[in-house]
């Protein structure tokens, strides 16, 4: 009987330090992992907002009406391109552009039916695309 109970003791001895050089790895690999997520920036994304235009077209132009600003309370736009050709804000495009609430509106000249049109901008300082149609 005291020979097993030498051995069982025998055994035990390094299940302790495994044990421990276990859990150490562990929380290496887990500490790791947590400072990669911050260092490669696996954040939350960016909100984009659903901003919503209606467009009427004319002879001379397009106008576009801002009908949802999807939640955002600063939408300024700042590029326009008819089939890929950049408009000047200002003279290619009049209008409430820039701190837009909703029912405002901006004629942008030359674009017709036909035409692929993108509107580009900001809402809450963030950039994105607002419209890319075929009108």
């Amino acid at each position: 009987m005291k020979v097993k109970v030498k051995e069982i003791a025998r055994d035990e001895e390094a299940v302790s330090p495994v044990i421990g050089v276990i859990l150490m790895v562990a929380i290496t690999v887990i500490l790791a992992a947590v400072i990669a997520a911050f260092v490669f920036g696996m954040g939350p994304p960016e909100q984009k907002y659903n901003v919503a235009f209606s467009t009427t077209i004319n002879s001379t132009g397009a106008t576009l009406t801002l009908h949802d600003n999807g939640g955002a309370s600063n939408i300024t736009v700042t590029s326009v391109t008819v089939n890929g050709a950049s408009k000047t804000l200002g003279s290619d495009v009049t209008g409430t552009y820039t701190s837009m609430a909703i029912g405002n509106s901006f004629f942008v000249s030359g674009a017709g039916q036909g035409d692929h049109l993108v509107v580009a901008g900001t809402a809450d300082g963030q950039s994105q695309v607002f419209l890319d149609v075929k009108l």
